[in-house]
């Protein structure tokens, strides 16, 4: 990628999943590595990195924010299927919003659970657990402890900063490699 050198924090786990098809960057050649990445972006990246079948799920969709057209929508009825997510509430995925760090978090651990993927379980140890929400707690803590994920400096977690596509691609080859 034209913006991504060796020396990139995440070099390493960008091309080792360009290599297999579960990232890939824009037409100018980038990666954009710094951007945020939406919900639905980051839905596609697991189901695609765990190989999980799409073509056998239903058309409705499983969210009323999610139309049948929508690209993503085969995605997130398979991630939902898998019950590696329920949604934001009222029944909304969230389509188009960007995906906190803490939401990353929880959708991780719970796709170690369905790849029967063991974590050690230990907790969070961050400056900021007390802004970690409670459904969040115990996968960043067990993500943290198997070295799946990382704090952001200075002892914190930033639990509702938005996820980098960088950050997307550690932490799934992060997993991928347990």
């Amino acid at each position: 990628f034209t913006d991504l050198d060796d020396t990139h924090w995440a070099f390493r786990s960008i091309n080792s999943l360009c290599e297999i098809g579960v990232v890939d960057g824009f037409t100018d050649g980038s990666f954009r590595p710094n951007d945020n990445i939406t919900r639905e972006q980051f839905i596609k990246m697991i189901v695609t990195a765990f190989k999980w079948e799409t073509d056998n799920v239903i058309d409705v969709p499983a969210f009323d924010d999610l139309t049948i057209e929508h690209w993503s929508n085969s995605y997130i009825n398979t991630a939902k299927n898998k019950k590696v997510i329920t949604g934001m509430g009222n029944n909304m995925f969230g389509v188009g919003s960007n995906i906190s760090r803490q939401d990353a978090a929880v959708i991780i651990y719970r796709s170690a659970k369905v790849k029967s993927i063991i974590l050690k379980e230990k907790g969070a140890e961050f400056a900021d657990n007390a802004q970690i929400s409670d459904y969040a707690i115990d996968a960043v803590g067990a993500l943290v402890a198997s070295d799946v994920i990382n704090g952001m400096g200075n002892n914190l977690f930033c639990p509702e900063e938005n996820l980098t596509r960088a950050q997307a691609a550690k932490i799934i080859y992060g997993l991928m490699l347990l």
